[in-house]
C-alpha cells in the first residue's frame, strides 16, 4: 500500500493530516493575496472555522500553524528563495494565484525543515494535484527541488 492510499483510507492518519493541514495553509494564503489581507487575521479565521472540533482533528494543527506563522514573519525569505528557482522567462507574479500559493506554503515548510525533502516534494506535488491536471505539477516538483538543496 502506497503512502497516498494510506492517506485516502485513514482521515486521522499523521500523513492524510498533515495533507489536509497543507491545503488548507495554500487556500489560506490564497484568500489571503485574493482579498489582499494579512495572513494573521486569515490565520485567526482559519483557527476558529477549522482547527477546533472534529474538523480539527483531522488537521496536523502545529504544521498549519508553523507554516502560516513563518509565511507571516518572513515573507521576503520566501518569495526571494521561490524567485531565485525559477527559469528566468518566469517570474514569481507572473505565475497563477493558487500556483503561488503552494509555492509559498512549500518553501516556509522547506525552511522550517521539518520534513523529509523527498515527502515534502512529493506531497506538495500530490497538493498541486489536487488543484491543476496539467504540468503545474512539473514545475512545482523542479522549484522545490532547487529550493531544497539551497536551503538544505
Amino acid at each position: 500500500m502506497t503512502e497516498d492510499s494510506n492517506v485516502a483510507q485513514d482521515p486521522y492518519s499523521k500523513p492524510a493530516r498533515a495533507r489536509k493541514s497543507r491545503v488548507l495553509a495554500v487556500q489560506a494564503i490564497y484568500q489571503s493575496e485574493l482579498n489582499d489581507s494579512d495572513i494573521g487575521e486569515i490565520f485567526e479565521h482559519y483557527k476558529q472555522d477549522h482547527l477546533t472540533g472534529a474538523k480539527g482533528r483531522q488537521l496536523d494543527k502545529k504544521l498549519f500553524e508553523s507554516v502560516l506563522r513563518f509565511l507571516k514573519m518572513y515573507p521576503e525569505v520566501v518569495e526571494n528563495s521561490l524567485k531565485e528557482c525559477l527559469q528566468p522567462k518566469w517570474t514569481f507574479e507572473r505565475l497563477e494565484m493558487v500556483l503561488r500559493a503552494i509555492l509559498k506554503v512549500a518553501s516556509a515548510e522547506a525552511h522550517l525543515k521539518c520534513t523529509p525533502v523527498p515527502v515534502l516534494i512529493n506531497e506538495y506535488v500530490q497538493v498541486t494535484n489536487g488543484f491543476f491536471d496539467r504540468d503545474e505539477d512539473k514545475l512545482v516538483n523542479g522549484v522545490l527541488d532547487c529550493l531544497t538543496k539551497k536551503i538544505a
